[in-house]
This record gives structure tokens, sequence and C-alpha cells, in this order.
């Protein structure tokens, strides 16, 4: 990872976000802004593998990442995806080996931070933020377990791209209908606990029910109200907490 030169939170575009929004106004009263270390992450590269040791944790500045976890079998099991704004590393223990691997899935910035323990023994805001922040992912992370658990293939792709979209728009990154898809079909199936044909027949179908399209690593939607029905209503209740 190549270091930035300067530190670029003033022009961040997640600083009005999430845990970006907290460390912003706490650099503004005098914090010392040089401990947020921005690193240039290029596509397929990883931030760093399952079992590895690292300092600190991170902030995806820009672009999209994933998190994943190889069991002992060797078998791949995607957790998330990390956009914009959001932390990835934080765990248990700080100083111990990471739990899972974080690999780009396009060019990105990722902000590199010391450990979550000593910041936020010294600036509670911080610490409130991350628990927000952590367990906004662990909902996230249950609603998928009940997703994979509880529906049929065709609905878990709904929920998971809805979900996705959401979050986007949160942060501004969609262009109406439309937004930026770097996953790829293994990618999905790993996620969701589907074979590869399976997701591509499903995508397949839905681009012939006119629902959704994807074409050039672009996702475009057009019946927001056909995939709404199909994730369900727990996808409602998670995008109005």
């Amino acid at each position: 990872m190549a270091p930035y030169p300067f530190n670029p939170c003033s022009s961040c575009p997640n600083h009005r976000f999430g845990y970006c929004k907290t460390m912003f106004k706490l650099i503004e009263k005098g914090i010392n802004k040089q401990i947020v270390r921005p690193h240039d992450l290029p596509a397929k590269h990883f931030l760093f593998h399952q079992g590895d040791f690292y300092d600190g944790f991170f902030v995806l500045q820009s672009g999209w990442m994933l998190v994943s976890r190889i069991d002992a079998d060797g078998n791949r099991q995607v957790l998330r995806t990390v956009l914009p704004g959001e932390t990835l590393g934080l765990q248990p223990d700080c100083h111990g080996p990471a739990i899972y691997s974080a690999r780009a899935l396009t060019n990105s910035v990722v902000c590199n931070l010391p450990c979550a323990t000593e910041l936020c023994s010294s600036h509670p805001s911080l610490a409130m933020c991350l628990v927000k922040t952590s367990t906004s992912d662990m909902l996230l992370t249950e609603l998928y377990l009940a997703m994979i658990n509880q529906h049929n293939a065709k609905e878990k792709i709904a929920f998971m791209i809805l979900e996705i979209s959401y979050r986007l728009k949160q942060r501004g990154l969609n262009k109406k209908n439309t937004f930026q898809f770097p996953l790829k079909q293994r990618d999905i199936a790993d996620m969701l606990g589907l074979t590869v044909i399976h997701v591509n027949r499903i995508l397949h179908d839905l681009k012939v029910e006119k629902i959704l399209m994807i074409k050039n690593h672009d996702l475009i939607i057009y019946n927001y109200d056909q995939l709404i029905d199909l994730a369900g209503q727990d996808l409602i209740k998670y995008r109005d907490l």
C-alpha cells in the first residue's frame, strides 16, 4: 500500500457519515490528524489475510472491499461487502491475528487508525460511534443468516442487492436506479450459500423478468417494488433502524 503524502480528511466524502463524522469533529477540535493514515489499495489486492497481524483498524474512504473467512476444509465464506465510510478490522483482540481476510474489489483508499481501545479511552464519542457501527454490522449479519437459512435463492439475491443499494444511497453513490457492482458471481454464491450455476440462473431470470440487469460492472434496477416483494419485510425493518 502506498501512503498518501497528505491528510485528506477535510476533502473526504465520508466526513459527514458514521465513524468519519465523529473523527472529523475531533480533528477540528485539535486531535492530531496525523493519526489517520490513508493508503491506496489496488483492485484485487488484500489489505490483510486471515491470521495476519496488523496495527489498529481501518475505514474505507473510497472503493469496494470484501471480507471473507476460510474454514478448516478450505471453503470460503464471504461475510460482507465494505462500502465507503464503513469500518473493517475491528475485533475483540485488536492485537491478535485477523479473524478474516479483506480484499479490494475495486481501486480503493483505506485509512488506517490506531487501536480502537486507545482512541476510545480518551474520546468517548468515538467509543459510542464504534458501538453503533458494530451493532449495525451485527444486525446485518443476522439478517443475512436468516435470509440464507429461510429463503429461496431469488429472495436471497433480491435482499443482497437491495441492502447494498440502500447503503450506497446513504452515501450518495447511486445514479438513480444504477450503481457500480463489482461483485463476481462467485462472490455472490459464497455470500449467500449458493452455487455459481444457481446465481447465474437467477440473475438471468431477473433480467428476463425486467427486474434488474448487471452490465459492464454496473447494476441497473428496473423494478424496485418487485425486488422489495422478493426481499421481504426484514429488509424494510433494517432500513428503518
